[in-house]
Order: C-alpha cells, then structure tokens, then sequence
C-alpha cells in the first residue's frame, strides 16, 4: 500500500534501476513489526469524536438536504476576524486557530438548535505531512483571480443553515475601509 509520494518514490527507484543502477538511491523501508497488532488485539482508547451523534429531533424521520459552499479568505478577511479577538490573543493566534474559531461560532449559529446543552462537532481535515510554520494554516491555500493568496474552507450545511452561516460570516469579516463583506466563491 502507498500513498502519493510512496509511489512517487517506487517510480523513480524503477527509473533509476532502469537507467543501470544496481539499486534505488532510496532504498524501500519495510518495518512491518511496528505495525503489528497486540495478540489478541484489544482496542486502548476510544475515539468519540468518530461516533455518530444522535439526531437530537422529535422526529426522528427527519431528512436534512445538504448545502456545500467554499469560502475565501484573503489576508483582508483574516485581519478583520483578527480584530474581533482581544489584542493578546490576536497576536498569539494562527490563522488556523483565527479561522476555526470563526467558523466554529458561524457554525453553531447556522445550526440554530433548540438545545444549548447538545454536542456539535467541528472537524478539519489537514495533510499531516504537511506541517505549516507559525502563523500559517492547515485550511486549503489558494490563490484567487486577482492573484490575491488566501485560504479556502469548504462547508457543508443543511440547506437553511447555510443561508444563517454566511450571514453570520458576513457580519464578522466586514472590512472598514471598504465596506467589503466575504463573498461565496463556489458551490460544490
């Protein structure tokens, strides 16, 4: 099994054995006892964070529609949210930690549950082998049109949360100077 750069790696071993070397200039690494499972195998630690949430509705029949939308953030739109924070902890945030807070609030707002007691999760994915300096993000880099760099967040709602998160998103990041809300760039 590889991943990207693990096959990327195979290919060009097989290109260098191909060109007359004798052996790959990386030479594969195969430590399977470190992956070896506990005899018998017992699980350790559980992860709730993967656990289906109960549908906390009367009704227990009800069929959310999902809405997907990607966001961009220019240095612009992180600055503004950067305002919303106390001096200190602006200055101490990434803008991974700026962004999620962000759309953490956005989020639950969008969600508009009846019960302030209910659990609701806010998960990221990100590379783990990509491993940002201080300051940058785990969010998706991009760069705009007008060749602005920025980040984008990929949301997934239900159809009427959605209307609420960017509503909410739009209060946040209005730009002074310009007046200048957050605009959806895409639907998926």
């Amino acid at each position: 099994m590889y991943d990207g750069s693990g096959f990327v790696q195979f290919i060009k071993g097989i290109a260098e054995i191909a060109q007359g070397a004798t052996k790959p200039s990386i030479l594969p690494l195969c430590c399977r006892e470190l992956l070896c499972a506990r005899d018998p195998p017992r699980v350790t630690c559980i992860h709730h964070e993967y656990k289906q949430l109960p549908l906390q509705d009367d009704n227990k029949n009800v069929f959310f529609k999902p809405s997907h939308a990607s966001f961009f953030f220019g240095s612009k739109e992180i600055d503004a949210l950067r305002c919303l924070f106390p001096l200190h902890v602006a200055q101490s945030s990434s803008t991974f930690d700026v962004l999620s807070a962000c759309l953490w609030r956005c989020y639950t707002a969008a969600l508009h549950r009846q019960n302030p007691n209910q659990e609701v999760r806010f998960m990221c994915a990100v590379n783990a082998r990509f491993q940002p300096c201080s300051g940058e993000s785990y969010f998706v880099p991009y760069t705009n049109s007008k060749g602005e760099h920025g980040t984008v967040v990929l949301i997934c709602l239900p159809e009427e949360g959605m209307e609420r998160f960017e509503k909410e998103l739009n209060g946040m990041v209005k730009i002074k100077d310009e007046e200048k809300t957050i605009k959806l760039m895409s639907n998926l």
